[in-house]
């Protein structure tokens, strides 16, 4: 259970990066490299052109992810520690998202956008056709 946990808050920090690395882009920078014939370039511009899909994506999966990850940290620290726990554990997996999947992410996927984008690009693409 706790690799299930630990997995959908990985799925958070990666949204979290691919919507600030995709708001943040230098486009014009990807432009010049699609038109050098960087195949990758090519697909983050492409999805830059789709950008309300994408970020339409982005927030759906962020959706599900912290769903799930909050409803299953519940359950299984209720059953572990008893409800009178609940509380804590919540004031602390709401920390551990702000601080791990939401804001550290933000900023690192801003100051690396065009990194971030060029290396995430297909999971992103894959993505945006199942959603």
């Amino acid at each position: 259970m706790i690799f299930i946990i630990l997995f959908l808050l990985f799925v958070l920090t990666m949204c979290s990066i691919f919507e600030s690395s995709f708001s943040t882009l230098n486009i014009i920078r990807i432009k010049k490299m699609k038109s050098k014939g960087d195949k990758r370039a090519s697909l983050v511009y492409d999805l830059y052109e789709n950008y309300s899909e994408v970020i339409s994506t982005i927030l759906i999966v962020n959706c599900i992810a912290s769903v799930s990850v909050s409803t299953i940290t519940a359950y299984y620290f209720s059953n572990l520690l008893g409800d009178q726990y609940l509380g804590i554990v919540t004031v602390i997996l709401t920390l551990i998202i702000l601080i791990f999947t939401e804001i550290s992410p933000k900023i690192i996927g801003r100051e690396y956008s065009e990194d971030y984008a060029l290396k995430l690009c297909y999971v992103l693409k894959y993505l945006v056709i199942i959603f």
